[in-house]
Order: C-alpha cells, then sequence, then structure tokens
C-alpha cells in the first residue's frame, strides 16, 4: 500500500509543476507524461480501494500548492487553472476506465474460462483501441487477476491497425 501512496503523492506533485508550467495533459510530448503521471496515480487509488467517481487529485494538487507555494509562487498564480485541469483530467479518465475495467474483467473471466493464463492479444488491442485502456494499464490490472496478456499478437494487431490507418490515408 505505501508504494501507492508515494507514487500518487510523487505524481500529483509533478503533474502539479508541469501544469503551473503550462504543459497540458494530451496525447503527445509533454503533455502524454503528464496524462500518464494523473492517469497512474488514479489507477493507483483504484487499487488501494478508492473511488474514481469522486475527484480527489484537485484536493492533492491543493495540498501540493499550500506547501510548496511560498517557494513557488507560479502554482499559487496558476492554482485555478491546475485544479481544473487535474479535475478535468479526472473526470473523463474516470468515465472511460470504469468502461474499460468492467470490459477487461469480462475478458478475464473468458480467459480463465477458456482455461488460459494468458488474454488474447486481439482482446487486448480491442480493450486498448476501443475502450482506450493502454497496455501498461492491462497488464497493471490483469495482474491482480493472475493473468499475462499476449503480447505478441497485441503487438501484431497494432501493426495491422497501423497499416490499415496509413492505407486508409493515402490520397488517390
Amino acid at each position: 500500500e505505501g508504494i501507492h501512496a508515494r507514487r500518487i503523492a510523487d505524481h500529483v506533485r509533478a503533474a502539479t509543476f508541469a501544469i503551473s508550467d503550462g504543459v497540458r495533459p494530451s496525447n503527445v510530448k509533454q503533455g502524454y507524461v503528464v496524462r500518464k503521471v494523473l492517469r497512474r496515480a488514479m489507477i493507483d487509488r483504484h487499487l488501494l480501494g478508492g473511488d474514481l467517481r469522486t475527484p480527489w487529485l484537485t484536493d492533492l494538487a491543493s495540498t501540493v500548492i499550500d506547501a510548496m507555494g511560498g517557494a513557488w509562487p507560479q502554482l499559487v498564480e496558476g492554482g485555478s487553472v491546475i485544479r481544473s485541469t487535474i479535475a478535468s483530467e479526472e473526470e473523463e479518465f474516470a468515465s472511460t476506465f470504469l468502461g474499460a475495467s468492467q470490459r477487461l474483467v469480462e475478458v478475464a473471466e473468458t480467459t480463465r474460462a477458456r482455461g488460459d493464463q494468458q488474454v488474447r492479444g486481439s482482446d487486448a488491442f480491442l480493450l486498448y483501441d476501443t475502450f482506450g485502456l493502454p497496455l501498461d494499464l492491462q497488464r497493471l490490472l490483469l495482474d491482480e487477476h493472475d493473468l499475462s496478456v499476449d503480447e505478441e499478437a497485441y503487438d501484431a494487431a497494432m501493426s495491422a491497425q497501423r497499416r490499415r490507418s496509413r492505407e486508409a490515408s493515402k490520397i488517390s
């Protein structure tokens, strides 16, 4: 439990400072890192039994701002932007994650019913492509079920999707 709590604290602190420096959660470059650390903190909270439907990283960000705002005034100046950015990310991820985690449980049950210890790569890719659950989070959650992912098949499905995407985007 301690590692989850420490990681949550470190990740919220890092995200708070990055957002105060102008980085916003996104799917590219530094924004991707901020999104990833916030989502990892939310996953850790879930693993500790917390309810993702109740935003709370925003409260932790306020604690960071209060504790460190004297030395870093940009935290206080950007406090409302920091809190609203984190709250928005929490809300978006909670709805995505709750749907994806329900689907992941179904996949885990189907995998066990087949007598397998490894989720099919196509199922893992579907969880990523349709439900937005990245492979690293799938690994983490499937570990709780003592299951793994057929990563070779997942990579093959990902490559096939990229190829289809490139072919669809060619201008005739």
